[in-house]
């Protein structure tokens, strides 16, 4: 049988644990579909930004990566 993934595909950094660990939380808070989904890939990337790092992103650290990319801009 074949893998479910591709070799490449696998998550050694822990960034699918923190995902869904965040979208679980903001599903449980009632929070709208756009917003969970921001929140988990935040909670995400700041895992993976943290290779080797066996903490978890909190949800401060989360929202305050939010609170950036919100004012940020494209380049031109």
């Amino acid at each position: 049988q074949a893998a479910a993934f591709p070799a490449h595909a696998v998550d050694t950094t822990g960034a699918g644990d923190a995902f869904h660990g965040a979208f679980a939380l903001c599903v449980a808070e009632g929070a709208g579909i756009g917003a969970t989904v921001r929140f988990s890939a935040a909670a995400a990337a700041l895992k993976v930004a943290r290779r080797g790092a066996r903490s978890m992103p909190s949800r401060p650290e989360v929202e305050a990566l939010l609170r950036g990319a919100a004012g940020a801009r494209p380049p031109r």
